[in-house]
């Protein structure tokens, strides 16, 4: 082991931002905010072995809103091993310890039935491992295994409803083609467990076919389409089970190396926050554009779309559409800035939780690495 395999980085980011709906909610809140974050971050190489670790520790005041004030702890560390061209494995464990701004996460819905937000912690860990017999052509086999863990520390019903453990399998088999075409099968198994709300337990069964294609370095896409197979634990119909599409899709597309554009799309069941539903479906779909302006100067251009369905009696059904933008000038390479805007709206078809909120933030970021 030597010192010229490792590097350390640090950074401070100082943040100055104005938001005119900071709950979300139809009685508006607008404020003044000021952020700060500190990251420490290291990178070391021994052989075949690497290693990437982190810590950053981050704070947000709301001038108009003092009590809505929030504090965000994050580790990471990612280790990876390459015995070969053939064999890849690698372990990525995190650690969060943050407040949950009022007005999202399980707030989101009621945020003035508190007065502070809510502090939690969030535990995950992530084994990959995948088995190439060529990198340019040949069988190729990936699994995943992730353990997360998140528990409030409010002992408030709803966030002891929303105290969960969730277990994540997922397995790809396919093959390369000389042509940079890859086709795959892809199968999950998602596993959710609520220590106290065991009626929300739930798993989730997904099998699909997907395929990839890479142009160049930047241009090409990847889709998956298949089916989720969902199993609720509750009491009223135990075992009730529902099918829906399943698809992911991303494509990106350079017409020159300083300018790129890229497409997501995404169906798929996830946890619901909400008490009265076990799972949600999403679909959603982003179109992004970033372009290079000169060396020093770059812009980005986004919107998305997202439909949220939630699988419970009163058939709730949410439609989020953002907007955002952002100019980021370099002035070394250890100092940068950037100016960004973001607006979103929101629109629930049982209107109790329509909002519009803008927001625009100014940020100075100062970098060093050794």
């Amino acid at each position: 082991m030597t010192h010229a395999h490792a590097k350390v980085s640090a950074s401070f980011a100082s943040q100055l931002g104005y938001t005119d709906n900071l709950l979300k909610t139809s009685d508006k809140i607008s404020t003044m905010q000021q952020s700060l974050q500190a990251q420490l971050n290291m990178v070391h190489q021994w052989r075949q072995l690497n290693s990437n670790c982190g810590l950053s520790v981050s704070g947000t005041r709301y001038q108009a809103s003092q009590n809505d004030n929030i504090a965000n702890n994050h580790f990471h560390c990612v280790l990876s091993y390459q015995p070969s061209s053939q064999h890849t494995m690698s372990l990525n464990a995190g650690y969060n310890n943050a407040d949950e701004t009022r007005g999202s996460g399980i707030s989101k819905n009621a945020p003035n039935n508190i007065d502070q937000p809510d502090q939690y912690t969030n535990q995950n860990l992530n084994l990959t491992y995948l088995y190439q017999t060529s990198p340019l052509q040949g069988f190729r086999f990936s699994s995943s295994i992730k353990l997360t863990d998140k528990n409030y520390q409010s002992a408030r019903s709803l966030a002891l409803q929303n105290n969960r453990q969730q277990n994540k399998l997922d397995l790809i088999v396919g093959y390369q083609s000389r042509k940079n075409t890859y086709w795959f099968t892809h199968y999950g198994i998602s596993n959710s467990r609520f220590n106290e709300a065991e009626h929300r337990n739930n798993n989730v069964n997904t099998l699909a076919l997907g395929l990839a294609w890479q142009a160049t370095a930047i241009t090409g896409f990847k889709a998956e389409l298949g089916q989720q197979n969902k199993v609720n634990d509750d009491h009223l119909n135990k075992n009730a089970s529902n099918k829906s599409e399943y698809w992911s899709i991303s494509a990106t597309w350079a017409p020159k190396t300083y300018s790129v554009f890229t497409l997501n799309s995404r169906s798929y069941y996830q946890s619901s926050v909400l008490t009265d539903s076990n799972t949600q479906q999403n679909q959603t779909l982003s179109l992004d554009w970033r372009h290079s302006w000169n060396n020093r100067l770059d812009s980005q251009v986004g919107m998305s779309y997202q439909k949220y369905d939630q699988d419970s009696q009163d058939n709730r059904i949410e439609k989020l559409k953002s907007f955002n933008m952002s100019v980021a000038y370099t002035l070394n390479n250890r100092i940068k800035t950037k100016l960004s805007w973001q607006l979103q709206n929101n629109q629930d078809n049982l209107r109790q939780y329509s909002f519009r909120q803008q927001q625009i933030f100014l940020t100075f970021n100062l970098a060093w690495q050794t």
